[in-house]
């Protein structure tokens, strides 16, 4: 077996991921087979109704599966997993990711070589918005957060597009282009990091609050900036996303809900590391008055709720 990484659990959590997930999975096979026990893939079911764990385990033996008994969201579904996780370094991969080499290896050293950094992220790039999505920061406007691109998106976006249409070997062309590139402070997105077990486990994981999806990411990268660390994209390396294919299969009504909802739970957890936030209790209760009219009701609750100082939303 080659010992050239340091042993890797990479979690994948799935949701009736049957047609998905099985292209990852082999994929992933093949790290198995090179890095032994080394590497070990373990896949996170959250109850799927499609028979999702029992396929992994017919197809894939020699993947771990966990099964919820009940669905309990992506970030609560990826804890679920990690309690399995027995290397030092941890991954996590959405089932809707395609890989274009091996990340990993590149990913890990990384970390090893920032004692400050928690947690380092391929560029995902997102088939269906052509670009990349996770070079990022946030702003503040009107009592919420919201991402904005990093100066470096489009350019390295363009370089993918570029890559992606014309070359073969996407991997060692961006090796070429991206070595020479130091990594991005970025906002942390889910869809695929790096990062350290014992540190992921300091900070408890995911928020369960923050369920069944949505700014869980956010949340735990902030949680990590109070500790001196922080998260980073690595520009040599590239995974593909077919973005919110899960989500929009199974929750496309109610996505936004989830997503305005979880977004003001992350800005109250977190104003105070909000620089350029203010106002916000002003804004949260005109929020509220808004959503009286034709809105939602659950979340002009919230708002009513955060304006008077409460979290219990």
């Amino acid at each position: 077996m080659d010992s050239g990484m340091q042993p890797l659990s990479v979690v994948i959590p799935t949701y009736n991921a049957v047609g998905q997930v099985e292209g990852l999975l082999t994929r992933l096979s093949h790290f198995n087979q090179k890095y032994g026990d080394d590497f070990q893939v373990i896949v996170a079911d959250d109850f799927s109704g499609d028979g999702t764990a029992d396929e992994v385990r017919k197809k894939f033996d020699w993947v771990d599966v966990v099964a919820n008994e009940k669905n309990r969201g992506f970030g609560i579904n990826v804890m679920t997993g990690v309690e399995v996780a027995r290397h030092p370094y941890l991954a996590t991969l959405n089932s809707d990711i395609d890989l274009i080499g091996n990340p990993f290896k590149e990913l890990v050293t990384t970390l090893e070589d920032d004692p400050k950094l928690f947690a380092v992220m391929p560029m995902v790039f997102n088939r269906n918005l052509n670009k990349v999505e996770n070079m990022a920061r946030l702003y503040c406007h009107r009592g919420l957060c919201w991402h904005t691109e990093l100066q470096e998106e489009e350019e390295w976006s363009s370089v993918l597009r570029g890559l992606l249409t014309q070359s073969s070997d996407v991997k060692s062309r961006l090796r070429d282009v991206g070595k020479s590139t130091k990594p991005f402070k970025s906002v942390l997105c889910g869809a695929a990091f790096v990062c350290r077990t014992d540190r992921f486990n300091e900070l408890k994981g995911f928020d369960p609050r923050y369920r069944p999806f949505y700014w869980e990411d956010v949340d735990i990268d902030y949680r990590a900036r109070r500790k001196g660390w922080h998260c980073a994209v690595l520009p040599s390396t590239v995974v593909i996303h077919r973005h919110s294919e899960t989500i929009n299969r199974f929750h496309s009504q109610r996505k936004l809900h989830f997503l305005r909802i979880n977004q003001l739970r992350f800005v109250v957890a977190h104003q105070d590391q909000l620089s350029d936030l203010s106002d916000q209790k002003f804004w949260w209760f005109a929020r509220s008055i808004k959503e009286l009219f034709g809105g939602d009701p659950v979340l002009r609750q919230a708002y009513f709720k955060a304006a008077i100082g409460s979290k219990n939303f």
